[in-house]
């Protein structure tokens, strides 16, 4: 998971509540030198310990724990006043069986301040140590940055390929609709820019094509192909649903179980998509531009050599709008629909279609 920015209110954080101690100068110094403590610098002064006063150095070493050792962020950014101290740090990072085990840590600011006797304005080697807790039990929740998502299905899992001018093209436009499970789409606001992103699954088809989407459109859409760089093609597009709910990111619309994607005709792609047949998706981490790790799956999609002309063709769909509660028979007039052909609406398949012996005539009942 990522790092958080925390702060951690309390008061006394710099107070010397120490009996006996007094200093010199009221003044102090903050430094943090390795990320991991708040270190201030009181000066001198002197400690009485009851049989006489001592000359001492003084300082304060400030560790914030949040199940592990957090990271200040700059000396800057620390604040501390007479009502309430403000120290701001970063969060462990800890891994998902940790976080699993036990989500919720104690918050614990230690204080440890030294009093280094000196003689003659040297260090005797002689020291006073005092050590204080200040805890906040289960007082953070840490949730899991990452979810990794599952997979079972790829309708239509053929992704028919032609060769043009001894390249490897796709034929035609393309609706491919993956089922399964954690489909993450991350939305979040950048606190430094104030500027909203939204981040998608990362779909990896056979390693010859892979589709990003990083934006609120689903025509923000870029596609790796043979070139291995990322380009824009237009007709492409990305949708995460949930049954029939768009999920977009916002509060309750976070998590899908189906991917529709669309890849259009003529995306490059290198000859050895032949003897590609895994399927990987890589969602994003939250609240972050980061992905997380692939999920891959062998045998659930294949790419196919075809000619210019086999294969199916649409002319026309009529009626090519219909009621949300279904529509009878609707009809795909074209060509090539051979024995064995399917029909697919949003990646979805249509069952029960009938094929007309012409193989130019398809009739079904649009689903509602």
């Amino acid at each position: 998971m990522n790092n958080n920015k925390v702060t951690v209110i309390g008061q006394n954080f710099d107070e010397l509540l120490i009996d006996g101690l007094t200093l010199d100068n009221p003044d102090q110094s903050l430094s943090a030198d390795d990320h991991k403590s708040l270190a201030i610098d009181y000066g001198t002064g002197k400690y009485n310990v009851g049989t006489g006063e001592k000359d001492v150095e003084v300082k304060r070493t400030i560790k914030v724990f949040i199940g592990d050792d957090t990271q200040f962020q700059p000396v800057d950014q620390q604040e501390f006043s007479s009502y309430y101290d403000n120290l701001r740090v970063f969060t462990p990072i800890l891994n998902d069986q940790e976080i699993q085990d036990e989500p919720r840590k104690d918050v614990v600011v230690e204080l440890t301040t030294t009093l280094a006797v000196l003689e003659n304005g040297n260090k005797t080697g002689q020291e006073y140590r005092f050590v204080e807790q200040a805890i906040l039990a289960k007082g953070y929740l840490f949730i899991k940055s990452y979810t990794a998502p599952s997979f079972t299905e790829v309708i239509p899992n053929s992704i028919p390929v032609m060769e043009t001018g001894g390249q490897y093209e796709t034929r035609e436009d393309l609706v491919i609709s993956i089922t399964g499970q954690d489909f993450i789409v991350n939305k979040f606001t950048d606190p430094d820019t104030v500027t909203e992103h939204v981040y998608y699954p990362l779909v990896n088809l056979g390693g010859a094509i892979t589709l990003k989407r990083e934006g609120k459109n689903a025509d923000d859409v870029l596609i790796k192909d043979a070139s291995n760089s990322w380009k824009s093609y237009p007709g492409a597009s990305m949708e995460v649903l949930h049954g029939t709910t768009v999920i977009d990111g916002t509060a309750g619309k976070e998590i899908g179980n189906r991917i529709v994607i669309r890849i259009p005709a003529g995306i490059q792609v290198s000859q050895d998509c032949f003897d590609a047949t895994h399927l990987e998706i890589t969602n994003p981490m939250k609240n972050s531009g980061d992905y997380g790790y692939p999920i891959r799956k062998e045998d659930m999609l294949r790419f196919i050599l075809v000619d210019e002309n086999q294969g199916p063709v649409i002319n026309s769909v009529e009626p090519h709008v219909v009621p949300t509660e279904g529509e009878k028979g609707v009809q795909i007039k074209g060509a090539n629909f051979q024995v064995g052909v399917r029909v697919f609406i949003d990646g979805l398949e249509v069952q029960n279609i009938n094929r007309d012996p012409s193989s130019q005539l398809i009739t079904f009942d649009a689903p509602p």
